[in-house]
């Protein structure tokens, strides 16, 4: 493991090495390109060394590395899921799964430049159950994203984004009922070494049982909070307003970015909502309207 820098925050996450005597695969190379270099040095290893980068989906802060990687060593193949394959291929439809609009895209393309992302066609695609170098069983976890993927051998498991943080759903194409079956598919697995993309490692199959345990109970007392909101028969963009009252979600006003993920994080919250038959939309002059069952 190399820790991520800037505390493994976006646009950084903590990357892992499986290393097979002169062969690496790399899950999630973007820890820091120096930290990374550090590493590599460190097991007497070169970029040379590195054949496989596997992401765990395709966010920028877990792929952003994958090119000056594949620039230092052209063998390098790059593995994704199929169904994030696209988002990873063409910046357009990373935008749309984002929800961006064209003032929006362009603040995210200043961040592509600014951590060095660029759209890349990946090598090869996996699927639920596929084995990757290091033998590696592919987890579907779809939710976060719609290829999202953890990786299994063993009693290890390497979780990408569900990493036991706080659960991000603020894009276009998250799904809060896919999170929640997905982290329920998990905590199935016997697991001893937990390895998420943010945050810290957790040990022992008791502790990542409880920590998994509490990490869906934070999408439901966020959905129960939403629910509560709702006081009458209210447009997305006052429950919204509702959610963001309090000093301590300044940020959610201040950015345009922050603001499109709050309000995709809000929808999405309330379709899952209305999936499990606690609300409605009613439809007036053009405009969705939330109401409480």
């Amino acid at each position: 493991m190399i820790d991520g820098d800037n505390g493994a925050r976006f646009p950084n996450c903590n990357s892992f090495l499986w290393i097979d005597r002169d062969e690496i695969t790399i899950f999630d190379p973007q820890c820091g390109i120096n930290l990374l270099e550090r590493g590599l040095k460190t097991i007497d290893k070169t970029w040379k060394n590195i054949r496989y980068i596997t992401n765990t989906h395709f966010h920028a802060d877990h792929t952003a590395s994958n090119i000056m990687i594949k620039n230092k060593n052209p063998e390098v193949q790059i593995m994704i899921h199929k169904d994030d394959g696209e988002a990873m291929e063409k910046s357009e439809e990373y935008f749309k799964r984002y929800g961006l609009d064209e003032e929006t895209k362009i603040q995210y393309k200043f961040i592509f430049e600014t951590i060095g992302y660029c759209q890349m066609m990946p090598n090869s695609l996996f699927e639920e159950g596929d084995f990757i170098p290091g033998g590696f069983k592919v987890i579907h976890t779809l939710g976060h994203t719609p290829g999202h993927c953890c990786f299994y051998k063993s009693d290890v498991l390497i979780s990408g984004d569900i990493d036991c943080t706080k659960p991000w759903l603020g894009n276009k194409t998250s799904n809060v009922g896919d999170l929640l079956k997905s982290i329920n598919k998990i905590l199935k697995l016997d697991i001893e070494f937990f390895l998420p993309g943010h945050g810290n490692p957790i040990l022992g199959r008791k502790n990542i049982q409880s920590e998994l345990k509490i990490y869906r109970q934070k999408l439901l007392k966020t959905e129960k909070i939403i629910l509560n909101l709702i006081d009458g028969v209210l447009p997305l963009e006052e429950i919204v307003s509702k959610r963001n009252q309090g000093k301590d979600l300044a940020i959610w006003r201040q950015n345009p970015l922050m603001g499109i993920f709050r309000k995709f994080e809000t929808l999405n919250y309330l379709l899952h909502l209305q999936e499990s038959g606690k609300n409605y939309q009613v439809e007036k002059k053009g405009i969705n309207f939330w109401n409480k069952k």
